[in-house]
């Protein structure tokens, strides 16, 4: 009985890492196309583009709208983009072993590093943007400093499962060479 619940539940985590890969790949095409008319595109809808993205995340008083706002701006959710595809197709991967009944592995191993890789990098971007938009006053993401705590213990989080696993490697090595 556990066994056929814990397939079912695992074939619904990977059909969801489709999705999720999916919706990603649309966004990341989406982003670029308007990203590019928009950067390109002189007049009204820069202007428009300007005032619906950047003017309301400005501080009162303080009046930016220059192209580096909007570059800073699209490749700031493109590169969040990425990164979030990258997650999903190691989980993608990890759940795939699992279903094997594949578990302590030097490739699950690899793909929770990955992850691991992938989380201390959006941290240290989400750190540099927040300090960055502080110093030039614009509030594109609004990040503040108990998200970024949160990112931090996330990532702390998958850094303790990746001691788990990497431990559960080694003794999987032993005990291989033992039989």
């Amino acid at each position: 009985m556990n066994k056929k619940i814990n397939s079912i539940l695992l074939s619904f985590l990977e059909i969801v890492t489709y999705i999720f890969s999916g919706i990603f790949a649309i966004a990341t095409v989406g982003l670029i196309v308007i990203g590019l008319e928009k950067i390109f595109r002189v007049g009204t809808l820069y202007k428009e583009f300007i005032s619906d993205f950047i003017s309301k995340s400005v501080d009162p008083g303080i009046k930016s709208t220059s192209m580096f706002s909007v570059l800073v701006l699209l490749i700031s959710i493109l590169v969040s983009i990425i990164i979030f595809f990258e997650i999903t197709v190691f989980i993608r991967r990890i759940v795939k072993n699992l279903k094997h009944e594949i578990y302590f592995n030097f490739d699950n191993l690899k793909n929770i590093r990955w992850i691991m890789y992938s989380a201390a990098f959006f941290l240290i971007l989400d750190v540099l943007s927040k300090i960055v938009f502080d110093i030039v006053h614009l509030n594109i993401f609004y990040t503040s400093w108990s998200e970024i705590f949160v990112s931090a213990l996330v990532f702390l989080g998958i850094y303790v499962i990746y001691l788990v696993f990497k431990r559960g490697v080694e003794l999987q090595e032993d005990s291989d060479s033992l039989i």
